[in-house]
């Protein structure tokens, strides 16, 4: 005898429901959403069309972040070449170091750059490794929020959850740009996902512990914060899983074993290339910036200052082990920084989410609010809207590190965006089918049939469409896209041109923006935030073999506006090539004569 369980979505069978309870009307936001039948039924026709779906749905999903990346990636970003760069000195035996060749690369994780530098030898170029692996990576992703709906909500908030994933804009330039977080949400989700089988499914349970373990080990590889869901999944096992403590005890230490061992060596490798215990090494860089930031210190002293006797001194001038070694923290002070500019940095996530359309916007908020509310008071499993919550909570835990007040970016918020979908899809089904109530209450349309599920479904249209427009129209406004748009793509002509120029050989190139050193091939150095005395000295202490100004001025460099009209006021400096950007202005390429 089949058994029926409500997610919300699915009402039980009439054998098991009162006459009373049959005369009594339900509202959707209190209690199961559908009132036929034929929801509940498993027959195979009916898995056979929604596995029909979700099918088409991730071929949605691939298609879309195909045409993207074909239509609309002029170069990488920024941040993506310097992950570019890991892979491609992995490959030539460097060893694991970056685009400025200052010592190890110690801020970088090190799973994405490993996947290209694999990549790469299967597909022959960098670049196009890294976007096959996000392309497949964020297509994949689809498939973990299905399944976590699906026990969330049931079929219907799934199906409508993994195409909000698959169409989402953002999510779509995402999986076309070179960035870790799409194996870091991933490897995440399908973590969480474990976790919740682990709870719910008695056979598989130690099989679903150890997938977790497994999966937040590989998002820790990809992205830091990774591990804090680790622990929270450990602790979540072993405090709220039906069955004997030692047995709940157990699936814990599978969990949190499967994690230590691919997460140990990269924490053994951190601390022997720092002389420090550390876990992770991204939140002293964080720590430093948002020190200084708060002090008002100006951002081009934070990044880009050295000392009066041309000693680096800014994040991007010193290598990453010396910037661990001065700024790095004990876990106390760490966290006691964290809670005092806690207010602060909450407000600018809780800003950025209810204001900002780059990820809905407050539609999205909204949307999410009500699917929470209403799924906690429909009595949905509540294991998982505190998965989901577990997941939204160490997003914000993990922004408290992170200097919100003046480099903020879009993709920092990414992490709230799977679970904000899912309750999404719930809320959207939730005012839809209370719509078809209220038109049925009104005698426009009969209880069942075909007329109400279009009523329903027509309701939903306006706000996914929402969700998808609203993000859409401002996709080419944020900054970690923009970066591989526009004036990127002549910066990486101009690095090309170089390559060519250069003819094999190997140069130091000085800029602003890393697009020119990558494409021509060079080691990259930065401009430094000094005089413009000091400056020239500095060029000259660091064999700088190329300059490239920008077509225009950047404030964190106050000297090179001058330059930029005036050309650098050096005889050792001559201008080689020139490019005129979408602006108007140019970029100019020096020869620097030692």
């Amino acid at each position: 005898m089949e058994t029926y369980q409500n997610h919300g979505f699915c009402e039980e069978p009439d054998a098991f429901v009162s006459g009373d309870q049959r005369k009594k009307p339900v509202s959707p936001f209190e209690g199961p959403l559908s009132r036929d039948k034929a929801d509940v039924r498993t027959s195979g026709s009916r898995i056979s069309r929604s596995l029909f779906t979700l099918r088409a749905v991730i071929v949605l999903a691939f298609a879309l972040r195909a045409g993207f990346m074909l239509v609309s990636t002029d170069s990488a970003n920024h941040e993506g070449i310097y992950y570019l760069r890991v892979a491609e000195n992995l490959l030539a035996g460097k060893g694991y170091v970056g685009l400025r060749e200052n010592g190890l690369q110690l801020l970088y994780p090190p799973l994405f750059p490993g996947a290209i530098a694999l990549a790469t030898a299967l597909v022959g170029n960098a670049e196009s490794a890294a976007r096959l692996i996000d392309l497949l990576a964020g297509t994949a992703l689809v498939i973990p929020i299905y399944l976590i709906a699906r026990r969330l909500g049931g079929e219907r908030v799934a199906l409508l959850s993994a195409f909000l994933a698959a169409v989402h804009p953002y999510l779509v330039a995402l999986s076309t740009s070179i960035f870790s977080e799409n194996l870091y949400l991933l490897f995440l989700l399908a973590g969480v996902y474990g976790v919740i089988g682990a709870r719910s499914d008695a056979r598989y349970a130690w099989c679903s512990a150890a997938l977790a373990g497994a999966c937040f080990g590989l998002a820790y590889l990809a992205r830091p914060e990774g591990l804090v869901f680790a622990g929270v999944g450990a602790i979540a096992l072993s405090l709220v899983k039906s069955g004997r403590p030692i047995l709940r005890l157990r699936l814990a230490v599978i969990l949190a074993g499967c994690t230590a061992v691919i997460a140990l060596p990269y924490m053994a490798w951190l601390t022997a290339s720092t002389g420090q215990l550390l876990l992770e090494s991204k939140s002293a860089d964080n720590y430093a910036a948002k020190k200084q930031i708060l002090a008002h210190v100006p951002l081009g002293e934070i990044f880009f200052g050295i000392n009066d006797d041309l000693s680096p001194k800014g994040a991007s001038m010193e290598s990453n082990a010396e910037e661990i070694r001065q700024w790095h923290q004990d876990s106390y002070h760490a966290v006691r920084f964290a809670i005092e500019t806690a207010p602060q940095s909450i407000w600018d996530v809780v800003r950025w989410l209810v204001f900002k359309r780059v990820l809905g916007g407050p539609v999205l908020v909204v949307c999410a609010i009500t699917g929470l509310i209403c799924g906690i008071r429909r009595r949905e499993p509540w294991f998982i809207h505190g998965a989901l919550l577990a997941l939204a909570g160490g997003a914000l835990l993990a922004l408290l590190f992170v200097p919100t007040q003046r480099v903020f970016q879009d993709r920092y918020l990414v992490s709230f965006l799977p679970p904000m979908l899912i309750w999404s899809a719930g809320g959207i089904a939730i005012m839809s089918a209370w719509i078809g109530e209220k038109a049925v209450a009104r005698g426009w349309v009969a209880a069942a049939g075909r007329t109400r599920r279009r009523v329903e479904v027509a309701a939903s249209v306006l706000p996914a469409a929402l969700l998808i427009l609203l993000p859409l129209s401002t996709l080419r406004g944020t900054s970690e896209f923009g970066q591989g748009w526009g004036d990127s793509h002549v910066a990486k002509q101009v690095g090309l041109w170089l390559k060519g120029h250069l003819s094999g050989q190997h140069a130091r190139v000085m800029d602003l923006t890393p697009t020119v050193a990558y494409y021509s091939g060079s080691t990259m150095a930065c401009f430094p935030w000094t005089t413009p005395d000091k400056a020239l000295a500095y060029i000259e202490s660091k064999k700088i073999d190329y300059l490239v100004l920008p077509s225009r001025a950047d404030e964190t460099i106050p000297y090179l506006a001058s330059w930029i009209k005036d050309g650098i006021p050096d005889k050792r400096a001559t201008a080689i090539h020139r490019a005129q950007d979408r602006g108007g202005g140019e970029i100019v390429v020096y020869r620097w004569a030692h």
